[in-house]
């Protein structure tokens, strides 16, 4: 799964990832490793088709939807290939 934090950080433990971290489960960075196991907050914006639809399955549409967060990964301005993210 890959996904950059919206918003606010996210909580892990003794841990707050900051704000705009961009996390990948095939990453081997801390913030990667230390959400390595966990689903993807509600203000993870979905970077693959994977994060999206886990989302989709994690979370109420209405409240996804309502609040904007979750986005087609086909409609992102980002080219995902394996671990490079070209703009």
């Amino acid at each position: 799964m890959l996904f950059r934090l919206r918003q606010t950080g996210w909580s892990i433990g003794a841990f707050l990832i900051p704000q705009g971290t961009l996390i990948n489960s095939a990453g081997t960075d801390d913030w990667s490793r230390l959400a390595s196991g966990h689903d993807p907050p509600l203000n993870a914006e979905p970077l693959d088709q994977s994060t999206y639809e886990v989302m989709k399955n994690l979370y109420h549409p209405e409240q996804l939807n309502s609040k904007g967060l979750l986005i087609r990964p086909s409609l992102l301005p980002l080219i995902v290939t394996g671990p490079e993210i070209v703009r």
